[in-house]
């Protein structure tokens, strides 16, 4: 085994680590405790960018977490596939924390209460890496074996 792939079968083992501590840290206030202040039914509900200041340190830890959520799922494609599906990959998952962050802020209940639980549990686990993984692995062999 080379050691990009050796490199690339640890980082996927970290992203599973990672996808332990989703309900613990995301800023989903339905699934994650930590968050509840977000919720509107808590006596001391505060919105999303208000909260950055009465709750940095939890801000802080959900931007980094779902940051790694990013960088990790890239190395992985970038160590197991190639760099150009890496790149692919990094603006897929950008793209999906954007739209997930967006939905937050917005503060619309309807879209908090039914769009990013499920953006947040594939976004935050390691699912959404094994399908990209799958889907680039066969689109370069594919790619191969037609030049």
């Amino acid at each position: 085994m080379t050691k990009k792939k050796t490199y690339g079968i640890m980082l996927l083992f970290i992203l599973f680590g990672l996808s332990i501590f989703k309900d613990m840290i995301t800023p989903d206030y339905l699934n994650t405790r930590a968050a509840s202040f977000m919720n509107p039914a808590y006596p001391q509900y505060s919105t999303a960018l208000s909260s950055h200041l009465s709750h940095p340190t939890f801000w802080l830890t959900a931007y980094v977490y779902s940051l790694l959520f990013i960088i990790v799922p890239s190395g992985i494609i970038n160590f197991l596939v190639n760099k150009e599906m890496a790149i692919v990959s990094f603006y897929i998952l950008l793209a999906a924390c954007l739209v997930e962050y967006a939905f937050i802020y917005s503060g619309n209940t309807l879209s908090i209460v039914h769009v990013v639980p499920k953006i947040n549990r594939y976004f935050h686990s390691p699912l959404l890496t094994l399908f990209l993984l799958a889907s680039f692995t066969l689109y370069t062999k594919h790619d191969n074996q037609t030049h």
